[in-house]
């Protein structure tokens, strides 16, 4: 026993990330008659100078070398490890596109009046008051758009709940309403609209396709995901380990390093 204690204290630390991996390059070293003695300036300006690295090679610590993740809480599992991220979906937000339109120039306007000024829609499932457009004579689909944005987002009803949309004119001469949220909670429909809205805006009462949520794996088995949080799944090798992810890419993230440490 006496061996093995001695042992820990002189071996290296397998899986530390760091510029200390024994005891000998803090200022502890052991004696010959198994004491311990301490380099007091040399001790005092790790302390100082690298007190997360002594932290790790004291206890279990985990590291990772990725701008992208921060580490929540430790894995159960107090041997030394690796554990591999990856995103495997990223968050998207609700949308909803009307049927393809002519689009509307100086020759053939845009004319919004009271047969197509007004309508209903549901936003992240808060439903709107009626909203009405501006009534005019419009050859800018870019105009037509930014009107039916502020007039969403000008509801009292999707306001009050911090709800908001954007609309673009798509390059397939479509209207898009889209969610400003991400997730699977985020959603565009339109409930109710003008009869000759669908022949001169494309818009029907439809529901338009659900947002997506951030998805990923922690080595290889899928992550329990909370908003930016990825937590391994129980009876994982990993179980324990969380760790908020902030990369916009697919793919590895990076390795999580947790070594044991001295204690371990």
């Amino acid at each position: 026993i006496i061996n093995q204690v001695r042992n820990s204290f002189t071996s290296s630390i397998d899986g530390l990330d760091g510029p200390f991996s024994t005891l000998v390059e803090l200022g502890i070293e052991t004696q010959a008659d198994g004491t311990l003695s301490i380099d007091d300036s040399r001790f005092s300006t790790v302390l100082s100078e690298n007190f997360d690295d002594l932290a790790g090679l004291f206890s279990q610590l985990a590291t990772t070398s990725s701008n992208s993740l921060e580490v929540a809480s430790l894995p159960n599992n107090s041997g030394n490890a690796s554990f591999e991220i990856a995103i495997t979906s990223l968050p998207s937000s609700g949308a909803l596109s009307g049927a393809a339109i002519s689009e509307p120039s100086a020759l053939f306007p845009l004319i919004i009046d009271g047969n197509n000024d007004t309508l209903a829609v549901s936003v992240d499932g808060v439903a709107s008051g009626t909203i009405s457009l501006t009534q005019g004579v419009f050859d800018d689909a870019a105009d037509v758009a930014a009107d039916i944005e502020a007039q969403i987002n000008a509801d009292s009803n999707l306001s009050q709940a911090g709800i908001s949309v954007s609309v673009q004119f798509t390059a397939d001469s479509r209207f898009e309403i889209r969610s400003a949220s991400t997730g699977s909670a985020s959603t565009v429909a339109i409930d109710a609209i003008d009869v000759s809205s669908t022949a001169t805006l494309g818009f029907s009462v439809a529901a338009g396709t659900n947002g997506s949520d951030l998805a990923g794996t922690i080595n290889g088995v899928a992550a329990e995901v909370n908003g930016q949080v990825f937590s391994a799944a129980p009876g994982s090798d990993a179980e324990g380990l969380s760790v908020v992810v902030g990369g916009s890419s697919l793919g590895i993230q990076g390795p999580v390093s947790v070594p044991s440490g001295i204690a371990g």
